[in-house]
């Protein structure tokens, strides 16, 4: 892991990510897509604890949060109808 994960991140494809812990009720993470010339932005997580980093790997978004790190695969593929996020990831790899 980064020692300080960005809080935006841009994928391959241009897609660009981001999260916000500015405020309280900031719990998603969002996605800017250009599509024909015209941006538009889809919620692609949401429900996060307090949300603050995100990374792109091999066509997955990956997002810290406070105390975890969730990932959803193929996300690109998939921005009008994300997958639910792999949640604690730290678990899986200590395990």
């Amino acid at each position: 892991m980064p020692p300080a994960w960005p809080t935006r991140a841009r994928s391959p494809k241009a897609t660009r990510a981001r999260c916000s812990s500015a405020a309280a009720s900031s719990t998603r993470s969002t996605a800017i897509v250009n599509k024909d010339g015209k941006r538009s932005v889809k919620v692609i997580a949401s429900g996060l604890y307090r949300p603050n980093g995100v990374a792109f790997k091999n066509g997955t978004l990956y997002i810290a949060e406070l105390s975890k790190i969730s990932k959803i695969d193929k996300i690109e593929d998939n921005l009008d109808n994300p997958a639910e996020a792999d949640r604690d990831l730290r678990q899986s790899a200590e395990g």
